[in-house]
């Protein structure tokens, strides 16, 4: 489906934009090095999050200039229960019609909410196949609030994650 590198804006000033890797250079280096701030899984390599079935998104200012929040996701056929369970996915694109975010953090007030509003509707635009929207979430109160505030429904509680879910 070729690299859907334009900024979009949806919600507010903010953009959402892909990372991508043209010419091996990150497109956004900001985004790139902010991958380190990870709160929830910062021992998943920066590679990691936009190969095979991952992709990483983020929210830039008005100017495109400061990163505002960042959301990693996974494309699988299969619901996530563990960490390990995002590597599961189809060889062929149309099977993956989950998508799990498993991590999502902002640098400012609101910033994380705007990119769970805009990444859930750019999704399917994205992907047309996906009929689920998934999270890989922690057992903390900060995940349950964030997910049940911005409109999911807790679909299950697993040994170490809960998933929520978006309506696609």
């Amino acid at each position: 489906m070729g690299t859907w590198n334009k900024a979009t804006t949806i919600i507010g000033d903010n953009m959402l934009r892909e990372m991508t890797w043209p010419d091996g250079i990150p497109s956004h280096y900001e985004a790139y090095l902010k991958l380190k701030d990870d709160p929830v899984r910062p021992h998943i390599p920066k590679l990691v999050r936009y190969t095979k079935n991952r992709n990483t998104f983020f929210l830039t200012d008005e100017e495109d200039k400061n990163v505002t929040a960042i959301v990693c996701l996974s494309r699988n056929n299969t619901i996530a229960k563990e960490e390990s369970d995002l590597s599961l996915y189809s060889a062929k694109e149309a099977e993956n019609t989950i998508v799990h975010l498993y991590t999502i953090w902002s640098y400012g007030k609101g910033a994380g909410r705007d990119l769970a509003l805009q990444i859930v509707e750019a999704i399917p635009k994205r992907w047309p196949q996906v009929k689920r929207i998934l999270t890989l979430s922690p057992h903390t109160d900060m995940a349950r609030k964030f997910h049940l505030s911005n409109g999911a429904s807790e679909l299950q509680i697993n040994e170490n994650t809960i998933n929520f879910e978006y309506e696609v």
